[in-house]
């Protein structure tokens, strides 16, 4: 049990669970299941529910909570779990578990509009947390983080930089949570050499944003551009009209956690295309977060999250503007009916 990095894989080398992604959250979830009856597929089943259902959850909640409209929270939870990203990556568990995305969303608005410490614990214990689902989604998370507080500097910077300081105190509280963590693949990076080049990378192409398995949009027109693609991030026609519809009503136009989501999502699309740059090569030796991933183009997940929250936006301003509202349930449920019958990628079809 102290050295849980010492799995039984690549034997006889040290720290092997480092070699892939450790997937803690994921473990713990699959812990109970292989402990009682030692199926794997079991577990595995049970750990990939169980990070659609939370992610699904914490986004609802979350847009529940900014927008007043449960109507909206629905909508986005399922484009938050179920995108054209999570439905081709059921064998990247580590993909699934974006839960925690949404309680650093939460927690860093609350931090800066009300300023108290609890928020800044909660921001670095979610941060943690996604950092332990995924190292993947570690780095993607602080490039969310970093473009959102971009977004928000002029409220971070006013008190004398009060909010700032909070969220300087709740990285290096992540930092400490997750030193343990992070010195093994330090120590495999200093004793195997384990570490990405430049020249490795897999950038973002204009085929990933149109790309997707939905079986809507797959056999139709989407099947060309898979081929190109170096991601699934296509958000979907209806994620899309909703998020241009929330963006577009007035009472919007001054929300600032909807100008955060915005910049985080802009920012995230313009770092997946990084790798094409002439001058990467520099940015990648300079920068540790380019040297950490070697698909860059997944980035494009967050892309998808802040467009699920964008989407919830837009239905809450159609329920505002709703003038039969006892017909407003009903509308709401054919709004669901179309996210998720749009993003349905079934029956998956499996070969021995």
């Amino acid at each position: 049990p102290s050295r849980p990095f010492e799995a039984n894989i690549f034997y006889p080398e040290e720290r092997a669970l480092a070699f892939p992604e450790a997937m803690v959250v994921q473990g713990a979830v699959a812990a109970p299941i292989m402990a009682a009856s030692g199926d794997a597929v079991l577990a595995y089943n049970v750990s990939s529910f169980v990070g659609f259902a939370l992610t699904g959850w914490a986004f609802c909640l979350l847009v529940r909570r900014w927008t007043g409209s449960w109507s909206a929270g629905y909508v986005s939870g399922s484009l938050a779990a179920f995108n054209s990203f999570t439905l081709v990556q059921l064998t990247h568990l580590q993909f699934l578990h974006a839960e925690f995305v949404a309680l650093m969303l939460f927690a860093l608005d609350r931090l800066i509009t009300v300023r108290q410490w609890r928020h800044a614990f909660g921001l670095a214990a979610g941060f943690a947390l996604q950092a332990l689902t995924s190292v993947y989604l570690m780095v993607f998370s602080v490039w969310l983080l970093l473009f959102a507080c971009l977004a928000r500097m002029r409220e971070l910077l006013g008190d004398g930089a009060a909010a700032l300081k909070r969220i300087a105190v709740a990285a290096v509280l992540a930092a400490l949570v997750l030193s343990p963590y992070l010195a093994e693949y330090a120590a495999v990076n200093r004793t195997m050499g384990f570490a990405r080049g430049a020249e490795e990378e897999e950038a973002a192409s204009w085929a990933n944003y149109v790309s997707t398995g939905s079986r809507l949009h797959f056999q139709s027109w989407s099947r060309q551009f898979t081929g190109l693609a170096t991601s699934n991030t296509f958000p979907g026609i209806a994620a899309l009209a909703l998020a241009v519809i929330g963006l577009s009503e007035r009472r919007n136009a001054g929300d600032l956690r909807l100008r955060m989501c915005v910049a985080a999502a802009a920012g995230c699309a313009a770092v997946s295309f990084a790798p094409l740059l002439p001058f990467y090569g520099t940015l990648h030796a300079i920068v540790p977060l380019f040297q950490a991933v070697r698909v860059l183009a997944h980035v494009g997940l967050v892309v998808l999250l802040m467009i699920a929250i964008l989407a919830g936006y837009g239905v809450a301003a159609l329920q505002r503007g709703w003038t039969h509202s006892r017909s407003w349930p009903l509308a709401a449920g054919m709004l669901l009916v179309i996210v998720n019958g749009e993003g349905l990628r079934a029956p998956i079809a499996y070969t021995w």
